[in-house]
């Protein structure tokens, strides 16, 4: 088992709710509890942790794969430094990704107006938020300082497709072999479709 499910041999089965299994555990002060499939019980459905004196999170697992990652997504980029003072996006792609799943867990709008942990709550501020980049997050017009050009055979999930006039997406993957298709993470105006 990974280390990081580790936590499940202490779990106790706690019933059933909505065709899933719950399994609990109490880890210091946190409570968490796994949800599995019914039908398929080594496929999680949701976790929630709770703790005192905290707001309750809930992980919904849309997709999830037994499969160990590919090395890569570990990787930091050579080309990590500074530039005029702000920090580079220089993080391991499984770092972008996991930082691009909290906005969309805890379902940040879009509104150019406000910010989320100091982030403007736009498709920049929203990469540069996965990134890890200055806050508030660069601009698409300035995504280039922090971002370079690469071929499309190139593209690893935490890599972004850049529209330096209108759009940028955090690229999460191809979703077909022949690269005709693909998953991104985005922060984009509601009933906008692209």
């Amino acid at each position: 088992m990974p280390q990081l499910w580790n936590w499940l041999s202490l779990a106790t089965y706690a019933g059933n709710k909505d065709s899933t299994y719950l399994w609990t555990a109490t880890i210091g002060y946190a409570t968490l509890t796994l949800a599995v499939n019914a039908s398929y019980p080594s496929v999680p459905v949701y976790l929630i942790r709770s703790a005192r004196d905290e707001k309750e999170t809930k992980y919904i697992f849309y997709n999830f794969n037994t499969a160990v990652p590919a090395s890569s997504l570990f990787n930091v980029p050579s080309e990590c430094g500074t530039t005029n003072g702000d920090k580079l996006g220089c993080v391991a792609r499984a770092t972008a990704i996991a930082n691009a799943k909290v906005w969309v867990a805890n379902h940040v709008p879009y509104n150019q107006g406000a910010d989320y942990g100091g982030y403007r709550e736009d498709c920049s501020g929203y990469v540069s938020m996965c990134w890890e980049s200055a806050k508030p997050g660069h601009t698409t017009s300035t995504m280039y300082e922090i971002a370079s050009p690469i071929s499309k055979d190139d593209l690893q999930p935490g890599d972004c497709l850049l529209y330096a006039a209108e759009h940028v997406v955090l690229f999460g993957g191809w979703t077909n072999s022949d690269k005709s298709e693909y998953q991104a993470y985005e922060e984009t105006r509601p009933g906008r479709v692209l």
